[in-house]
């Protein structure tokens, strides 16, 4: 076969186009993603032509060795597709100068170098054809999450302008939230992980948290979010689901409401984010990223110690 590429006659180009994973580019697809490609410029004779498509990393000779099986899948939305052992074939009608395919990544696929290749026949007949590849590396669709608060150490909130005789802790809560932020990975992927906060803290046993709530930075496209859970457990699950094919909210905000305690001691209450998990494609629930570094996963959050006034007497 090696010797028979001059045969054919026509110029192909071989253009990338941004598939599912929006922030990757076809030629670094992630594992598990699915992108998109188009090969023109192959000359318009009234004969049909089978290209011959195929992922390789056995050296540049346009011969398949890689078996597809488990690796990797060729689909075209207008043609007919044929696979086969370690390549798969694209009926191409007469005429055909221009045609578009998809390539499926498995979540599973090795990482590394390979050549996608394109091997253009004269019809059925494999003794005469043309060929191009492209050099692809495909990356691991691994992520970070990060989990910061918004206060380290602060004093439970207060009424500022009580009525008279009232003490100004009286029906108040304190409100303050963590943020969730995952980078890397295929950014329209759903994601989720595990959110615990104690429902109460070891050394205040009267400030019980008794709301919480996740909200999302919306991305480019409809998102949204769900959260699973108790409070009495303090255990919950939290899922960013991509509605559509835009990008996918990568920030999360968990609200957390305390009420005002007085005369107790310093609250810390220490949250962690866990089990981070991708799901390829919107449909699979398998995790295969792996997160990057899980030493920015926990954020704490002190309430201090607030004095108790019990009257105010006129002599």
């Amino acid at each position: 076969m090696k010797k028979q590429f001059f045969s054919i006659v026509m110029v192909l180009a071989l253009v990338i186009v941004a598939g599912t994973a929006m922030a990757q580019t076809s030629l670094t697809p992630y594992a598990g993603g699915t992108y998109s490609y188009t090969i023109s410029g192959i000359d318009d004779v009234a004969r049909t032509r089978t290209a011959r498509v195929f992922i390789d990393n056995g050296g540049i000779d346009a011969t398949p060795s890689m078996t597809v099986a488990s690796k990797y899948v060729v689909s075209s939305s207008s043609l007919t597709v044929t696979a086969s052992a370690n390549y798969y074939d694209v009926a191409l009608p007469v005429n055909t100068t221009t045609f578009d395919f998809s390539v499926a990544y498995n979540a599973l696929m090795a990482t590394g170098a390979y050549q996608l290749y394109v091997v253009v026949y004269d019809g059925a007949d494999t003794q005469c054809s043309n060929f191009m590849y492209r050099d692809i590396t495909v990356t691991a669709n691994n992520f970070d999450l990060a989990v910061a608060t918004s206060f380290t150490t602060t004093c439970q909130t207060i009424n500022p302008s009580p009525l008279t005789n009232i003490v100004a802790s009286t029906g108040q809560s304190t409100i303050f939230t963590y943020t969730i932020t995952k980078t890397g990975g295929d950014n329209t992927d759903d994601w989720s992980f595990d959110f615990d906060i104690p429902t109460t803290t070891s050394a205040l046993d009267i400030n019980d948290i008794t709301g919480l709530s996740a909200a999302i930075t919306t991305g480019l496209g409809t998102n949204s979010v769900a959260i699973t859970g108790t409070i009495t457990s303090g255990n919950y699950n939290v899922k960013v689901t991509n509605d559509d094919a835009g990008v996918n909210a990568s920030v999360v905000t968990i609200t957390v409401t305390v009420p005002t305690t007085t005369g107790a001691n310093d609250a810390p209450f220490a949250a962690t984010a866990s089990a981070a998990t991708i799901y390829v494609n919107q449909s699979l629930v398998t995790s295969i990223a792996t997160e990057t570094n899980a030493g920015n996963n926990a954020a704490t959050a002190t309430m201090k110690n607030l004095p108790s006034i019990g009257s105010f007497t006129a002599n």
